[in-house]
């Protein structure tokens, strides 16, 4: 009986951790790379899904934690494939969370946005909304410049 009692209340204990972090890590967040690059990750009812400065949208897909660490399947990097993706999780604050992607070396500094994004399964609303977010964020006319920069480039070869 008191090893039934100890396995509950451990299980009951991870259930709360699992909890806790989920449900800082629910609602959406934006990152803004070096380049401007701007990119939403949008959490809700156990999915996450993406959404970018380039009209890129991905479906909801599942995710799970394994203490602060968040596994998926991505079949959005590579085409006709499944990668198994696995980030590191620190959350600075509630509003600030680092990820740090162990198999491509990235590391990515998430914001919290303020607010409910209404437009969550409206793929082409999310799109425009997106972009003005970018733009209000200061990630747009960087991501604008650097693409000038990458034509010009481009264009002298």
């Amino acid at each position: 009986m008191k090893s039934f009692l100890i396995v509950v209340i451990l299980l009951l204990c991870h259930r709360f951790n699992f909890c806790q972090i989920q449900n800082r890590f629910t609602g959406s967040w934006y990152a803004c790379s070096e380049e401007g690059f701007y990119v939403e990750l949008h959490i809700k009812n156990q999915t996450l899904k993406y959404s970018s400065i380039d009209s890129f949208v991905t479906c909801p897909f599942p995710f799970e934690f394994n203490g602060d660490t968040l596994k998926y399947e991505d079949n959005y990097t590579f085409k006709d494939s499944i990668a198994e993706r696995k980030a590191h999780i620190n959350f600075e604050s509630e509003n600030f969370m680092k990820m740090y992607y162990n198999e491509t070396k990235e590391l990515w500094t998430w914001y919290r946005i303020e607010g409910k994004i209404e437009d969550f399964e409206a793929d082409k609303e999310l799109i425009i909304n997106t972009k003005k977010r970018a733009k209000k964020y200061g990630c747009f006319e960087k991501y604008q410049k650097s693409k000038k920069e990458k034509e010009f480039i481009y264009f002298q070869f």
